[in-house]
């Protein structure tokens, strides 16, 4: 008797570790379209079919393999083959980031100043404030000086800490005094004088 029930023991715990290990959680952005058949099911095999239970309209059996899902949360994929259940994983869909002008920037000086905002723990923050796909400042906020006037596209990328990576961009309106560069110094054969560079923002020196 007390070997049988170290034996149903045993088995039950080989189950529920094998349940856990065939888990697998991903994290993506709402808006994106997903390829299910692209989500790793460690105990499917083959041509798969899903069903999604999600708390909101989304919901689906037979569901096609592309999903764009446009609320935030968790959902469950739940992966068929031949019709027999085989696997299920939780899916972590999350907004983009959210960008703030900040009313307290310095128009004389065209810099201006973000915050961002994310309904989560944040591991990596990372702006382009001028759309040249370099980044320019890697924490919540951050100041630019911008050069030249027009609409420019910022934009906002964070990770979270699930690894999620989340997107958001916002044109601004730059209509600030340009910047008048200013060379003082360095006459011809003087290698040893160095220029003196400097930005002035319609008489203020930033």
């Amino acid at each position: 008797m007390c070997k049988r029930v170290k034996l149903l023991a045993l088995l039950f715990c080989l189950f529920v570790f094998q349940s856990i290990d065939a888990q697998s959680d991903y994290c993506f952005q709402t808006g994106l379209n997903i390829d299910l058949n692209s989500l790793d099911f460690p105990d499917c095999n083959g041509a798969l079919t899903y069903d999604i239970s999600e708390a909101g309209a989304d919901d689906c059996t037979g569901c096609d393999n592309i999903q764009n899902f446009t609320i935030p949360g968790n959902i469950t994929v739940t992966a068929y083959e031949g019709g027999e259940e085989c696997d299920e994983i939780t899916v972590t869909l999350v907004n983009g980031p959210s960008i703030t002008l900040n009313a307290g920037s310095a128009p004389d000086c065209n810099e201006i100043s973000f915050d961002g905002d994310f309904p989560g723990t944040v591991t990596d923050w990372s702006w382009d404030f001028n759309n040249d796909n370099q980044e320019d400042a890697n924490s919540e906020s951050g100041a630019y000086v911008y050069t030249e006037n027009g609409s420019i596209e910022v934009e906002l990328t964070v990770t979270s800490s699930q690894g999620c990576l989340a997107t958001s961009t916002q044109n601004i309106d730059v209509n600030g005094p340009i910047a008048d560069l200013l060379i003082q110094g360095n006459p011809e054969g003087d290698v040893e004088f160095e220029p003196i560079f400097t930005t002035t923002f319609a008489g203020n020196s930033c």
